[in-house]
């Protein structure tokens, strides 16, 4: 990543879940880990700022619990702080050594038509089962940031076509979502290549995953003052990406064949 004097870099894991079967403590330590390995592989001069952006499935309210359960988790969490923003949708995390990682609420949709949405960076629920339009709509008016993210075996057949036909009609609404589980033999469809992609690790549940958030994902870099929004950091970072502008630049690795089907294995028997 080309770095501008004093610019402020964001290091943005766009597609994250906080499983049950995942310690806090090792979840936060692994992601400040893996932030810390992309500042360095990238050689940014300043430290950077760490996005968690969670994508919650139907039943799941982490964020709610550890907004609900901060002052108590303060006390647990060794060498970290969970402080509260000027926003519903945000928490700062920061660590002793000064690194901060905030992460942001957001949902993981499944439509009517069995097609996945990410709603990111907002507390609002979009409930599932709705048409895709309708889902679309709904994220709208949550102001969330919209993706329609890759999945095994979910971007084929009649889906697959519903999946272009949307990205076509509405280039400048959709962001395209890329995750880590993306075995490198599987390319992105052809259809994607025209749309801006936000990639994110999507941990899987199982307990080995929790190392994992902070791992894939893309870089941005932000204005200098960008810094003094950081009680409002949600706010400011829909507005950055929103940016025809901005250069969003992914990185991390894609799954090895190996690690793909044995994970694929482990789903199946768990």
């Amino acid at each position: 990543m080309t770095s501008s004097a004093n610019a402020t870099h964001l290091l943005i894991d766009a597609h994250v879940h906080l499983h049950d079967c995942f310690d806090l403590s090792q979840f936060l330590a692994a992601a400040r880990s893996n932030f810390h390995q992309q500042q360095r592989q990238q050689k940014l001069q300043q430290p950077a700022i760490g996005f968690l952006l969670l994508t919650e499935i139907q039943g799941v309210h982490a964020f709610a619990d550890l907004a609900r359960n901060r002052s108590q988790l303060n006390q647990q969490l060794k060498n970290w702080e969970i402080l509260a923003t000027q926003e519903d949708c945000s928490l700062r995390f920061v660590h002793s050594s000064g690194q901060v990682i905030l992460v942001m609420a957001g949902r993981q949709v499944v439509t009517q038509e069995k097609i996945e949405l990410l709603t990111l960076v907002t507390d609002k629920v979009v409930p599932d089962g709705l048409s895709l339009q309708k889902s679309i709509e709904s994220a709208i008016a949550a102001d969330s940031i919209i993706v329609l993210p890759w999945g095994v075996g979910k971007w084929v057949g009649k889906r697959g076509q519903i999946v272009q036909d949307y990205l076509a009609q509405q280039s400048n609404l959709f962001f395209v979502g890329d995750n880590g589980n993306r075995p490198g033999f599987w390319p992105l469809p052809s259809f994607t290549q025209q749309h801006r992609t936000l990639p994110g690790t999507d941990p899987l549940a199982l307990a080995a995953e929790v190392n994992r958030p902070g791992s894939y994902g893309f870089a941005v870099e932000a204005p200098a003052d960008w810094k003094q929004n950081t009680e409002r950091p949600g706010e400011a970072l829909k507005q950055l990406l929103r940016s025809p502008t901005v250069k969003i630049e992914g990185y991390g690795r894609s799954q090895s064949v190996w690690r793909f089907i044995k994970n694929q294995s482990l789903l199946r028997m768990s």
